[in-house]
């Protein structure tokens, strides 16, 4: 990260990401500070001149401050600088202001003013939103709202829950931690909608007096899986062809013997799509070469974390870190969240 001749971005974002798997901001942070202030180191035979080590002294300076403020400014990050109070961003003042005092201080006005800035609400608040499409609601039809303006509802609010999500929440298995509303409540939010939509498409569906009326919701729910297709809403897409695929529903044979053929077609297909064969193959396949905006379909992320930590040690035989590991977790990470910064219009 700091090597005066080397600047991998992706890896230094992907190890501010995972970095608390194996140390503590605090010795991170001595760790920069020591190699700020080290000279540079001669090998055997070493022909520099006092003007190049000099000049490879100040290339690593100006490294380390450059990770110190990714460190400080990146959302994957940021959070252990939230509160102004804590040691860390005492220590981090404390090298400004020594850093200050010397012949050829760097600028550092910007990370003092994110430092010093007043406690920030927490990232980590559930999200609560109004149902623009009201669930369960004994009054209301499903067939009598326009399947286009069904799936751009749910997408609309998928999509604010998806956003809110913080990168933290995908470490260690947050979501099913003891503590998960804690430290993961926004992946937990929008499991919940999830299984909030399956439910309220079987209640859709079962209430219905005729075999007819109950063919007609599965063909109506069916146009609008496809429109959240166009949506490359996954999600949202899965949430009801989880409700669909339900044992309550798929018991019903003389009400699947009504549906359209047509729709009952999309209904094996969409089925397939995600009945998770191979791994989800297929899945798979459209979101990497989906294009924004988007909304991933959140439970294979959260699968693929769950095999990596489980599969992979956190160290390597020697001893030294699995930075494979931790590199791969930062990966899958990074690949669901890229799509939170565009949103639908």
């Amino acid at each position: 990260m700091t090597h005066h001749q080397l600047n991998d971005i992706e890896f230094t974002t992907y190890f501010l990401l995972t970095y608390r798997f194996f140390t503590t901001p605090k010795n991170f942070l001595d760790a920069l500070i020591k190699r700020y202030h080290a000279q540079p180191s001669r090998k055997k035979n070493d022909t520099l001149s006092t003007e190049e080590e000099e000049k490879i002294r100040h290339l690593v300076q100006d490294r380390v401050i450059y990770v110190i403020t990714l460190w400080i400014k990146s959302r994957v990050s940021s959070y252990d600088f939230e509160d102004p109070t804590a040691a860390i961003n005492k220590e981090v003042l404390a090298f400004v202001e020594e850093l200050k005092k010397s012949p050829n201080s760097p600028d550092l006005s910007l990370e003092e003013k994110i430092l010093k800035n007043k406690p920030r609400d927490s990232l980590l608040t559930p999200l609560s939103l109004p149902e623009c499409v009201p669930l369960e609601d004994p009054f209301r039809n499903v067939t009598h709202w326009d399947a286009e303006l069904v799936a751009s509802c749910i997408t609309s609010q998928d999509f604010e829950y998806y956003k809110k999500i913080q990168p933290r929440e995908f470490l260690r298995q947050a979501w099913c931690s003891s503590n998960s509303a804690q430290i993961a409540p926004n992946i937990l939010s929008m499991t919940s909608r999830f299984n909030d939509i399956g439910s309220w498409v079987v209640y859709e569906i079962v209430t219905k007096a005729t075999p007819k009326e109950r063919a007609q919701t599965i063909n109506h729910f069916l146009m609008i899986v496809k429109c959240l297709r166009k949506k490359n809403n996954l999600n949202g897409l899965c949430a009801i062809m989880s409700g669909l695929n339900n044992a309550a529903i798929t018991r019903l044979k003389r009400t699947l013997a009504k549906v359209n053929k047509e729709k009952n077609t999309g209904l094996e297909e969409s089925t397939k799509l995600v009945e998770g064969a191979d791994n989800y193959k297929a899945l798979r396949e459209i979101w990497k070469n989906v294009e924004p905006p988007a909304i991933p379909f959140l439970a294979i992320t959260l699968r693929d974390l769950t095999f990596l930590e489980d599969g992979n040690p956190d160290r390597l035989e020697g001893g030294g870190i699995n930075f494979y590991k931790w590199r791969r977790i930062a990966e899958v990470i990074q690949a669901v969240l890229d799509y939170q910064h565009v949103p639908y219009d």
